[in-house]
């Protein structure tokens, strides 16, 4: 099981950066590399909401926080930098999503100002 935030969603697949997974047990500073998880979702993957409403992977959202439960014990933690999972159920926390994006425009708008 692991938790991250959705990059891309597909007909059958789910792109789930989890670099906090990977890094949550490194001391000290960590290096800026994102790790990226190819969390497929078959017919038997349950897809529920934080009221644990059953959803579909169309529900899903770009930088909505999940957890995935997959169907088969597999270290993601170490090695490669994307990873394929088959998932046995995601979760979703409802309608909270990151907005990572907004706020780096925000960041970037403030410190060099606004694009003319």
């Amino acid at each position: 099981m692991f938790e991250g935030t959705v990059s891309e969603i597909n007909q059958n697949n789910v792109l789930v950066d989890y670099s906090n997974a990977v890094n949550r047990d490194k001391k000290g500073n960590t290096d800026a590399i994102g790790y990226l998880c190819s969390v497929e979702v078959t017919k038997d993957t349950v897809i529920t909401d934080n009221n644990d409403k059953e959803i579909t992977i169309n529900d899903l959202k770009i930088y909505q926080m999940v957890k995935v439960i997959l169907m088969n014990n597999k270290n993601i933690r170490a090695g490669m930098k994307i990873r394929e999972v088959i998932a046995e159920k995601i979760l979703t926390n409802g309608a909270k999503v990151v907005h990572a994006v907004a706020a780096t425009v925000e960041l970037t708008e403030q410190v060099y100002g606004t694009p003319s």
